[in-house]
């Protein structure tokens, strides 16, 4: 007996629909991969003074510590808080401030984000919406206004902001106090600029932010974004905001009823001073990626720093913290990724006034 043809081709159709509709049967994203790291594994790293820059400490050159180092030719710049400024990379010299705090054309009223090109620096100052562009010797280029065309919402206001690999643009919003209804961490622009979306995943949680906390994953074009003393790596692209990895550091993890608490300064306070018997370990501070791996610091509640190399494709990492033979130099939470090279700022504990030097190693060695 033959079928029907319409009944026919239902039937042909059938095992597509069973596999279309077990394709979509579960949309939930995956759950986030953990990050184990086990400081108990920490190598000893010890300071080869040849390998160490002390930047001058002058009336004129003093730093609050490094928030931002670009190598750029002969020079190390340093953004420091509202500070600028330029030093010899051989000697640690002080060369020029490249730009000023003030209300100038060629000054800014903050430095909200920084990066460099060559011996150019780009200065991103988000009271202004303006992009100052400055040579490496403190020469004045010319003053852009990227967003002067854009019409901001006010649940939206820009902190910093990234170009991605198609020419569009991702931004990371400020905090607006609870005055609006919502304040989405992550919006979307187009490639002039124009305001295109929020991205939805991901609310401002707090109005306190350090100076990191986002950092542009090339070649997977996305965000990375982490928030101080909570755990989670978020990704971030035009799809949305969702949660990619999340720090195990196992019987050292900062209890996430306490990462949970609304105010940076609580849990500032919690981690340093709650359970002085217990180690913690958190603060994940100016990750980067590279290749498969994550580069990362972490702070201890002792005031040790770590600096970490996780391989995401084995599951594997290598933890290190550096200090000086005699204990004079030790690392801070802030290290830059250059090339194979790492750069890690250090503390010098004989002089709390000293500008911080820098210590420079081949990413080999955290293998």
């Amino acid at each position: 007996m033959k079928l029907r043809p319409s009944l026919s081709a239902a039937l042909l159709l059938l095992p597509l629909l069973i596999t279309l509709l077990s394709c979509g049967a579960d949309t939930r994203p995956e759950p986030p991969r953990s990050l184990r790291v086990d400081i108990d594994r920490c190598k000893a790293g010890v300071v080869d003074s040849a390998r160490l820059v002390s930047l001058e400490a002058s009336a004129q050159s003093l730093l609050f510590g490094i928030d931002h180092l670009l190598p750029t030719g002969s020079s190390y710049v340093v953004a420091s808080r509202n500070k600028l400024r330029a030093f010899d990379r051989r000697t640690g010299a002080y060369i020029c401030d490249i730009a000023r705090y003030g209300s100038g054309e060629a000054d800014f009223s903050d430095i909200s984000d920084v990066w460099s090109r060559g011996d150019t620096i780009f200065v991103f100052d988000s009271n202004a919406k303006t992009l100052g562009v400055y040579l490496a010797d403190g020469t004045f280029i010319e003053k852009r206004r990227p967003f002067a065309r854009t019409q901001f919402r006010k649940n939206q206001p820009i902190r910093k902001y990234f170009t991605m690999a198609d020419g569009d643009v991702l931004s990371i919003n400020g905090s607006t106090g609870g005055s609006t209804a919502r304040n989405p961490l992550v919006s979307a622009y187009n490639r002039d600029y124009s305001y295109r979306a929020p991205i939805d995943g991901r609310d401002v949680k707090e109005s306190a932010y350090l100076m990191d906390g986002a950092c542009l994953d090339t070649a997977r074009c996305r965000l990375l974004i982490w928030e101080p003393l909570r755990d989670t790596i978020f990704a971030a692209d035009d799809s949305g905001v969702r949660p990619l990895y999340v720090l195990d550091a196992g019987h050292h993890a900062f209890p996430p009823q306490l990462q949970a608490l609304g105010n940076l300064q609580e849990r500032m306070s919690a981690f340093f001073t709650k359970d002085p018997g217990r180690q913690y370990v958190s603060l994940i501070r100016y990750l980067q990626p590279d290749g498969d791996n994550l580069y990362f610091c972490l702070a201890g509640n002792d005031r040790r720093n770590y600096i970490v190399r996780y391989d995401t494709g084995t599951d594997s990492c290598t933890v290190r913290s550096f200090t000086s033979p005699d204990g004079r130099y030790t690392q801070t939470t802030f290290f830059l990724l250059d090339a194979d090279s790492l750069r890690l700022e250090m503390r010098d504990n004989a002089d709390i006034e000293a500008n911080p030097a820098v210590y420079s190693f081949h990413k080999s060695e955290m293998q």
